[in-house]
């Protein structure tokens, strides 16, 4: 079974430890960059809370839902 998660934020940073794998969907809204990014990081920091790995950098859990995969 997949979940897929997605949101309307700052964009999303595929490079992201927590996220590396994830991003399977990207739309740009308001630039129509075709490639992921987050211009702001309150995006990424939102998917982290969400769907991140299930560890953070310091071994503590993170993401309610880690085996989610990003629609951004």
């Amino acid at each position: 079974m997949f979940r897929i998660i997605g949101t309307i934020d700052t964009g999303v940073d595929p490079t992201s430890p927590d996220l590396a794998g994830k991003v399977v969907a990207w739309r740009d809204f308001v630039s129509g960059r075709t490639t992921p990014y987050d211009d702001n990081g309150h995006g990424t920091h939102v998917a982290g809370i969400v769907a991140g790995n299930g560890y953070d950098s310091n071994g503590e859990k993170s993401g309610i839902a880690p085996k989610a995969f990003w629609w951004q």
